[in-house]
């Protein structure tokens, strides 16, 4: 199991590659978060929403913004 775990690390999660995808999920949050914030709703209330987001929801919300 940890073999399979330093592997994913390595070369999948940290790799090169992954750092443009990891910008791009940043940038995502970021305007969903600053969406939220415009509209009034309170940091509890923004954590506990975009904590309970799928990939797939956040990038349809976020598209729609």
């Amino acid at each position: 199991m940890h073999r399979l775990r330093d592997f994913m690390f390595e070369r999948v999660y940290l790799a090169d590659a992954s750092h443009e995808e990891h910008r791009r999920a940043h940038e995502t949050i970021a305007r969903i978060v600053a969406h939220l914030v415009g509209r009034g709703d309170t940091p509890d209330e923004i954590v506990e929403y975009v904590a309970g987001m799928t990939d797939r929801f956040a990038l349809a919300y976020a598209a729609d913004l």
